[in-house]
């Protein structure tokens, strides 16, 4: 989170980007990646707190797309910087996700995403993707070693997911989450 907040819900869940935000079941190809990739566990805190310092820079993107969202349920409420509204996708294609494109080349050292296990158990991600790149055509894994499985149990609170870059940051033009 160190350049972006955002407030950002899949399906009753609130989500903050800093910098720059799960197949619901797995199954096929994701099934096995699971069972053969590195597992990346992210345990929620109740505040951010520790990311001091930090500056959100989610205000500063160009444009934030969904996957869908229900009405009243979108983009707006991502950003609205309040844990009691949540993006809700129309629950259709999967996988969910959202990007975020910015105008120019921003830092990147954390996401940032609340979710709330507690308010909707069945929209919760339970798995997170983060793809960086200069354009939505040369996005790669922000998350390494590549393929790396980020696990999301049941969370409550700010799921934070760093990035080993340095104090630089990834340099990136374009983010998307799979959620």
């Amino acid at each position: 989170m160190d350049d972006d907040d955002t407030n950002h819900g899949n399906d009753d869940d609130q989500g903050e980007i800093d910098e720059e935000e799960d197949a619901e079941e797995q199954g096929g190809e994701e099934g096995a990646l699971a069972n053969s990739a590195p597992v990346l566990p992210i345990h929620a805190v109740p505040n951010l707190d520790s990311l001091y310092g930090l500056r959100e820079i989610g205000r500063e993107a160009l444009c934030w797309q969904l996957s869908s969202a229900k009405p009243g349920n979108g983009v707006e409420q991502i950003r609205d910087q309040s844990t009691d509204t949540y993006w809700q996708s129309d629950g259709v294609r999967q996988p969910h996700w959202i990007q975020v494109h910015f105008g120019r080349r921003v830092a990147l050292s954390h996401v940032c995403l609340y979710l709330d296990y507690n308010l909707d158990e069945s929209y919760t991600p339970k798995h997170l993707s983060i793809i960086v790149g200069m354009t939505t055509q040369d996005l790669t894994p922000a998350i390494y070693p590549i393929n790396t499985l980020v696990e999301l149990n049941e969370p409550v609170g700010w799921c934070v997911s760093s990035f080993d870059v340095g104090s630089a940051g990834l340099m990136v033009d374009s983010m998307s989450l799979t959620l």
